[in-house]
């Protein structure tokens, strides 16, 4: 029975070393194969990672670049650092202990310092999320003007909070700004101040009115404010507001000055007579203007009307006259005449030039110390004429004084000569 126990149980052996010596290889064939793609696993891994922050690295210093070069296109500086805690700000902001902060707030002047302290203080305990302070700060001992705004954000994968800080150089802004509002006051005075009638008219906008001055706008019993955005159909009655529509059109149409006469009443019952000149005005921005400007020419109408009327008074007058008579103006042009002397003379009716004295009786002087006309002109004192067309009449100058001791007009009258005349011809 041993002998036979030990015949079964060595065969049993030998093939459980067997198996083992089988097993091995493989457990360990299956180890390294697993760290393998582990180690592989790892180094894939460690290389994205490396990509991911080369990356990175490559964009923030895109990035970096990009905001340092609109800073330097705009004049501007900024500062990023963390907001501090509401306990540690007072501390911090107070003993400067925030390099980068610092040097960015080392320029301002004291108290504007004290003030953005006082800012990020409130930034710091919450009250408030953002601001935007104008700055005094020098640059090689010049005071310049800039504008510190701060702004706050969280970086969501850390949750942090950030300060951004940027200063930006507004002494010019300021200089553009203080230059265009001292040009408007200076064309607002001038403006308002001119004795003639001014408005400005938006062409692109129905030809409302954009401005006026108060001379214009008391005209019609209105202010300034009144005025503008209304147009001429709101203002005048219609007929005269439709003319001067067709007057702006025309501006607009050919780019040319306008010079009208509008003869109006105003809401107080007087009649007006105006004269304005218009003229197209192009703005940088493409919209097109009407700038004009009126004179009140009320008395010079009425003046002139009536000097029309006695004229036509004083033509009537002298066309019942027998006598030849006419009058000249001061550069001896004849302004009117009798019948009888436009039948003695008989001048050339189609003539285009002015009818003179010198024409009319074609007497051939040239020099003025010879021209009784002139003579009267200058001596004020009547004058014969020694050179008549013919030696049958006579003719007598003689000057007409106005109210200020000018000469206006000659007085001249052609009578027979009684030494040339028949003896029962005489008086």
């Amino acid at each position: 029975m041993e002998i036979f126990t030990t015949a079964i149980l060595l065969p049993a052996t030998e093939d459980m070393v067997s198996l083992i010596l089988l097993l091995v290889p493989s457990v360990l064939l299956t180890i390294l194969v697993f760290f393998f793609w582990r180690y592989r696993k790892i180094c894939r891994k460690m290389l994205h990672l490396q990509d991911l922050t080369s990356i990175q690295d490559k964009r923030l210093s895109e990035l970096q670049y990009t905001l340092k070069t609109i800073a330097g296109i705009g004049k501007a500086s900024y500062c990023l650092c963390s907001v501090p805690s509401a306990e540690q700000s007072v501390e911090l902001y107070s003993n400067n202990e925030l390099p980068g902060l610092e040097t960015f707030l080392a320029d301002l002047i004291p108290a504007d310092q004290e003030k953005i302290r006082r800012m990020l203080q409130k930034i710091s305990s919450g009250e408030l999320s953002c601001f935007s302070e104008p700055v005094s700060k020098l640059y090689n001992n010049t005071t310049r003007r800039n504008m510190v705004s701060a702004s706050t954000f969280i970086i969501p994968e850390s949750s942090t909070r950030k300060l951004l800080l940027v200063t930006v150089d507004i002494s010019e802004i300021e200089n553009k700004i203080q230059e265009l509002a001292d040009a408007d006051s200076i064309l607002k005075a001038v403006f308002d101040n001119l004795p003639g009638h001014i408005f400005l008219k938006n062409i692109s906008s129905d030809f409302t009115y954009v401005r006026c001055n108060p001379a214009y706008s008391s005209l019609m019993q209105m202010t300034p404010t009144e005025i503008v955005g209304k147009n001429d159909f709101d203002i005048y009655e219609r007929s005269l507001a439709k003319a001067i529509r067709n007057c702006d059109m025309n501006i607009s149409r050919t780019q040319t000055l306008a010079d009208n006469r509008w003869f109006f009443t105003t809401p107080d019952g007087k009649a007006h007579a105006i004269r304005f000149i218009s003229r197209p005005l192009r703005r940088a921005d493409g919209t097109q203007w009407i700038l004009g400007m009126g004179i009140d020419v009320t008395r010079q109408e009425l003046i002139t009307g009536k000097l029309r009327k006695r004229n036509k008074e004083l033509r009537l007058l002298m066309a019942q006259l027998e006598i030849p008579t006419m009058l000249l103006d001061n550069h001896l042009n004849m302004v009117c005449a009798t019948p009888a002397l436009m039948r003695q003379f008989n001048p050339p009716a189609d003539s285009p030039e002015p009818l003179t004295c010198r024409n009319l009786c074609d007497c051939g002087i040239t020099d003025d110390e010879h021209c009784a006309a002139c003579n009267a002109m200058h001596t004020k004192q009547e004058q014969i004429c020694p050179l008549p067309c013919n030696g049958t009449v006579s003719i007598t100058i003689k000057p007409l004084l106005n109210e200020e001791g000018f000469i206006n007009y000659l007085a001249v009258t052609v009578t027979p000569d009684a030494g040339n005349l028949p003896k029962d011809e005489v008086l």
